[in-house]
């Protein structure tokens, strides 16, 4: 017996728009996970040698909390963040 007539091909790898990624979302809000701030902080701090409390401290200000809400442009909130860190 040809052991070729065995081997069935896989399916094809291509995935219809479907199943394809469309959007990665981070949950700092804690909407699916409640810890993911300080997952996030750890993650910065340990890896890049962020200040956790800077950090900390522009995911909860008001602005933050205006760029969420939609009612400021990522533009202007990174303008404004720039401003809060250390020279």
């Amino acid at each position: 017996m040809d052991s070729s007539a065995l081997i069935k091909p896989l399916p094809s790898t291509e995935l219809s728009d479907s199943h394809k990624i469309h959007v990665i979302a981070f949950d700092y809000g804690g909407v699916l996970f409640s810890n993911g701030k300080e997952l996030g902080l750890d993650k910065l701090e340990l890896d890049y040698g962020y200040d956790r409390n800077i950090v900390w401290q522009l995911l909860n200000s008001p602005e933050s909390w205006e760029l969420r809400r939609g009612n400021i442009s990522d533009d202007a909130f990174w303008t404004w963040a720039q401003t809060q860190l250390p020279k």
